[in-house]
């Protein structure tokens, strides 16, 4: 009896035990969570090129802090974006404020002001001259094609201007003053990466005509930014006298037919050509020029009577004109006078006499070709308007007192008719080719002296 007592008496005591432990668990006070007080970022202000990125790290205060997350935000997404991990990427030039704000209700933030701004402007910069004309200027040749441009549409490329700025920007190239072209200014909105120009250069056009011996240029290209100059590229080059026609040019293995060019040394309004048609009026080799308004005899004698007033001047030929012809691996190039250098000089090599006459004669109405054979050239010309019928004439012969005009007629005759086939083909290389002046002046005009 007494032990059951006991036992009841021990779970009571139990009971009451767990009922005041109960009671004094449920007295503890709520534990409140702890805010963030401050928060510091690694920096205050950053500065990034455009395209560039840096991440941003932070602290937070007090150290126990029960939630420690960060929302990062950004003031213009346009100029400088943040993610979640604050990674700042800038994008644009200007500033964008980046905000590290508590995830906690605090409303505790630190910012930092971000300043973006274009990347330091650079520029590779290099100038090609084309291959063709293997570092020389031929003012010949680029007076004829500006005529050509015009008419065409297409510009020859004589230099090629390769830029890479690295980034986008204005760009202003200058070409330096020498004494073939005045200042040439090109402004080109480029944009980040490669970009090819062709400048149009202000060649001294006026200035060609009295350029009677070579010379060395030094052609200066200047790329500007604004006010900054980003570089410069200059090239040494040889320049030919006025004198210098190129007739063919091969370019990637094929061959451009330029001899119409040639055109330019003939000048039926050439200052000298009209006193020495009076001289032969004068002279009383001819009553009158009439062209094709005559019949095919009326034609010949007015050829022979300009052969004769040369003769009678003592027009010598001479096959010391200065590298009468050049051949490259690139072009053939013809030396030639002007009309009044023929008559100022009493002489001439072949081609010289040639455009001589081909000026005279296109000025009286009578159609003319310049006859190209292997280190040589001659005369032919129509006996009418039609083009039916043409002969040929030796004009080298002219100095030659043995020779007739009859006999400088038939000079060139079994020559021209044996190479006939090689004068029909289009490989200019050959030597054998012909220019039809009159055809060539649609697309040439004259150099004005």
């Amino acid at each position: 009896m007494r032990r059951l007592l006991f036992k009841q008496f021990a779970a009571v005591i139990m009971i009451m035990a767990v009922a005041l432990a109960s009671c004094k668990k449920e007295k503890d006070p709520i534990k409140e969570p702890v805010k963030v007080t401050e928060i510091t970022l690694n920096k205050t202000s950053l500065t990034l090129y455009e395209d560039a990125s840096e991440t941003l790290t932070f602290t937070v205060a007090p150290d126990n802090a029960s939630n420690k997350t960060i929302i990062w935000t950004t003031s213009d997404e346009t100029i400088a974006t943040v993610d979640q991990n604050g990674k700042v990427t800038a994008l644009k030039a200007g500033k964008a404020t980046i905000t590290a704000t508590t995830n906690d209700a605090s409303g505790i933030n630190a910012q930092c002001i971000t300043t973006v701004t274009e990347p330091e402007l650079t520029a590779d910069f290099d100038v090609a001259y084309v291959k063709e004309l293997e570092n020389n200027i031929y003012p010949s040749f680029i007076y004829a094609m500006s005529e050509m441009e015009v008419q065409q549409g297409e510009s020859f490329k004589y230099f090629t201007i390769t830029v890479n700025p690295s980034r986008e920007t204005d760009l202003r190239i200058v070409i330096e003053a020498t004494a073939l072209n005045t200042e040439t200014v090109i402004t080109q909105k480029t944009v980040k990466g490669k970009t090819e120009i062709v400048p149009a250069i202000r060649w001294k056009y006026g200035d060609f005509k009295n350029l009677s011996q070579g010379g060395v240029v030094d052609m200066t290209f200047v790329c500007y930014a604004g006010t900054d100059e980003l570089a410069r590229k200059s090239m040494k080059l040889s320049y030919k006298s006025i004198n210098e026609c190129i007739l063919y040019m091969i370019e990637n293995g094929k061959v451009i037919n330029l001899t119409p060019l040639m055109a330019v040394y003939i000048n039926e309004n050439s200052p000298v050509i009209d006193p020495f048609l009076k001289e032969i009026l004068d002279a009383g080799l001819i009553d009158s020029f009439t062209g094709y308004q005559s019949d095919a005899i009326g034609v010949i004698n007015q050829v022979e009577a300009i052969f004769t007033r040369l003769r009678q001047k003592d027009i010598k030929y001479s096959s010391i004109a200065t590298g009468s012809s050049t051949r490259t691996d690139y072009l053939l190039s013809q030396h030639i006078r002007f009309a009044d250098e023929v008559l100022n000089n009493t002489q001439a090599n072949c081609a010289d006499g040639t455009a001589f006459f081909c000026s005279v004669l296109q000025k009286i109405g009578i159609k003319s070709y310049m006859i190209f054979a292997p280190r040589h050239v001659y005369l032919g010309f129509d006996l009418d308007s039609n083009g039916d019928d043409f002969l040929l004439l030796e004009t080298t012969l002219i100095g030659e007192k043995d020779f007739d005009f009859w006999d400088a007629m038939d000079f060139q005759e079994d020559n021209f008719s044996d190479n006939l086939t090689k004068y029909n083909n289009d490989d200019y290389t050959d030597g054998y080719f012909f220019i039809d002046i009159s055809a060539a002046r649609k697309l040439i005009k004259p150099i004005g002296r």
